[in-house]
């Protein structure tokens, strides 16, 4: 596969905040349906999968499009801060694995007390209605690498063999093919005599 000069790491097209959840464009399809499902008064819905298979991005669709139509939502992280008193018509918890045995408790009690709707993601099946289970494809992979390569003008891409590969060395996690090609462009950063890294099996 041809070699790319991205200029050094300033302008690494594979930094983590050009693809963080939200950034790109949704490539996962279906999305219609599933914000059609989510947006059903007092649902118990989980999105599975393993890491950076989409999930969080998902998540962040969902509260956009709910927004939009009106909903109140409140959005939180397992391991972050949750505000047990805020008002919402749809609850969206990320990583909901990582909250205690009581956390989750109070959380279905608040929703079943308000009356809610409540999706989460999960890494396994965690006694909810399934929503979808999020994979990365090496079509959708390689469509994420096009797009970020073409913010920065330049589209060479590997192909679906390439990106297979690294899907595999990488158990599916999309990100961390993605962290694998920003080290590749340190790396060239860093050997200014080169012409630039090749973008190979690591797409």
């Amino acid at each position: 596969v041809a070699a790319v000069n991205f200029g050094g790491a300033a302008e690494n097209p594979f930094c983590a905040s050009r693809f963080a959840p939200g950034v790109l464009p949704w490539f996962g399809g279906e999305l219609e349906g599933f914000v059609e499902r989510a947006m059903v008064p007092r649902v118990r819905l989980q999105i599975l999968g393993p890491q950076g298979s989409g999930k969080s991005t998902l998540m962040v669709q969902l509260e956009r499009r709910a927004r939009r139509a009106g909903w109140s939502v409140v959005r939180v992280r397992g391991s972050g801060t949750i505000d047990w008193g805020a008002n919402a018509r749809l609850w969206l918890v990320d990583e909901y694995e990582e909250l205690s045995w009581w956390q989750r408790v109070r959380l279905r009690w608040l929703c079943a007390r308000q009356r809610v709707s409540l999706v989460v993601t999960a890494h396994r099946d965690v006694g909810m209605t399934t929503l979808c289970e999020r994979t990365v494809s090496p079509e959708i992979a390689r469509r994420v690498v096009a797009e970020l390569v073409a913010e920065r003008g330049q589209l060479p891409v590997p192909g679906p063999v390439e990106v297979a590969a690294a899907l595999g060395r990488h158990a599916g996690n999309l990100r961390e093919v993605l962290f694998e090609l920003y080290d590749q462009v340190e790396r060239n950063a860093a050997n200014s005599g080169r012409v630039g890294p090749a973008v190979d099996a690591a797409g």
